[in-house]
């Protein structure tokens, strides 16, 4: 009889210790789990914000490059235009003496008329 008992006993024993390291085992499951989601969470953010802080940066630097060169390129070009019309206006001028010098027009009347200066008649 005190077999048997010890039997039992260790029989309870045994089937206690399985539940127990099952329910342990399930507790670290879930514990490992929670911690494991919390600490994948905070990585993929972390890891995620400077992807989206590098991807930014790259997107941001291409628009200001298409602006910037939209910008210049508009500049450039009211540029031209006025030094376009600066040297047309000096070339008409010139042209315009040339033809009034070779009428034998006075050169004070051309330098009126153009606002060339003697020395640039001249050269002319």
């Amino acid at each position: 009889r005190n077999r048997d008992n010890a039997a039992l006993l260790l029989a309870q024993f045994q089937k206690g210790e399985q539940e127990g390291e099952q329910k342990g085992e399930e507790r670290g499951m879930k514990q490992g789990k929670e911690e494991g989601i919390a600490i994948g969470k905070e990585e993929g953010i972390a890891i995620g914000k400077e992807e989206g802080i590098a991807i930014g940066k790259e997107e941001g630097i291409a628009i200001g490059k298409e602006r910037g060169m939209k910008q210049g390129k508009e500049e450039g070009i009211a540029i031209g235009k006025e030094e376009g019309k600066t040297i047309g206006a000096e070339e008409t001028k010139q042209s315009m003496a040339r033809q009034m010098l070779q009428e034998g027009e006075p050169i004070e009347k051309i330098v009126r008329w153009t606002g060339l200066n003697e020395e640039t008649l001249r050269s002319l």
